[in-house]
């Protein structure tokens, strides 16, 4: 009877510990954000800030010799503040944790690529977190003032983390640029509050990267939306729905620009592949309804994926392009 009384009590003073954890996790966050929001500014306003030592860009993965989507977009935002003018110095820092896996040498040689001078251009190998980052840009570079670049859920935190290690003592570290690159990764915000991104990935790799790239941290489904453009490769139709098939939890074959064939004919194409899998699917041709359906299907835990379309605000069918914004189209449906 003692020995069941005892592990009843241990098991209330468990739920009690884990309920104190989660309500210091959660105040905690509450204070990061309201304690550093006032400091994020938006690209249009960074060419107002000066005196700046460097933009430092915080690596988020590589896939094989190529960057993440998201780090991509990473390395696109910060070269183009550098080519602003806002600074003449970046500093790539990331993950080289191991001979086969150099975050650093991907970012530079992008950049690189992008016309970035290879001088202005400053490795640090050792960026294994984002207090690694900041602490090392201080200590290593001696940086007292610097833009980091990095994706709104990463800005506070890489914030906070600066002013306490003394960067950011009188402001001096003065903004966070967020990245927004229309079509690319954009969240579009809506009342549900259900999380939909738009994506132009209209090609096997780049769907296969945007897709891996979400479903390696959503905590519930991937829900992918995609069709292929017509008058286009026909080969990639079936690799497509094969690659959607195996990576989302769900998908919504639909149109894209089906310009002269026949929507119905393109997606028997992609279903094609998607049956070489044990993917759950289903056909809805009317990209409108597809999206309608996977709103209503999806919850706040998971993602819906909208693929294809990206920033073009049209859909062309026979020649003529008839108005498609897919951001319009969520707050139609929602509400």
């Amino acid at each position: 009877m003692d020995k069941k009384r005892n592990i009843n009590r241990m098991i209330k003073i468990m739920i009690i510990g884990i309920i104190i954890l989660m309500i210091a996790i959660f105040s905690l966050n509450i204070y990061v954000v309201n304690s550093t929001k006032n400091e994020i500014v938006k690209e249009e306003n960074v060419s107002n800030i000066e005196g700046v030592d460097c933009i430092l860009i915080l690596g988020a993965g590589i896939w094989g010799d190529k960057p993440s989507p998201m780090l991509e977009d990473r390395l696109k935002e910060g070269i183009t503040l550098y080519k602003q003018g806002t600074t003449k110095k970046i500093i790539m820092s990331g993950d080289h944790s191991r001979e086969d896996y150099d975050e650093v040498k991907i970012m530079k040689e992008y950049a690189e690529s992008e016309g970035v001078p290879s001088e202005d251009i400053f490795m640090d190998h050792a960026g294994f977190s984002s207090y690694d980052s900041v602490y090392r840009a201080k200590e290593i570079f001696g940086v007292q003032k610097m833009i980091i670049v990095t994706q709104r859920y990463h800005l506070y935190r890489s914030l906070y983390i600066a002013k306490k290690l003394g960067i950011a003592s009188d402001k001096v570290i003065e903004a966070l640029a967020e990245i927004k690159v229309p079509g690319r990764s954009e969240m579009v915000p809506n009342k549900k509050e259900i999380p939909i991104m738009i994506d132009y990935a209209h090609s096997p790799e780049s769907l296969q990267n945007i897709l891996s790239a979400v479903k390696s941290y959503t905590r519930g489904r991937v829900i992918s939306v995609f069709g292929c453009g017509g008058d286009r490769d026909k080969g990639k139709r079936p690799l497509m729905g094969e690659i959607s098939g195996k990576i989302a939890d769900f998908t919504f074959i639909t149109t894209d620009n089906p310009r002269t064939e026949e929507p119905e004919e393109i997606v028997k194409e992609i279903e094609e592949g998607m049956k070489k899998t044990n993917g759950k699917y289903k056909v809805v041709v009317d990209r409108k309804e597809a999206i309608k359906e996977a709103i209503e299907m999806a919850n706040k835990l998971d993602i819906i994926v909208l693929a294809g379309k990206g920033h073009e605000p049209y859909q062309e069918i026979n020649g003529t392009k008839y108005p498609f914004d897919e951001r319009i189209i969520v707050k139609e449906i929602i509400g």
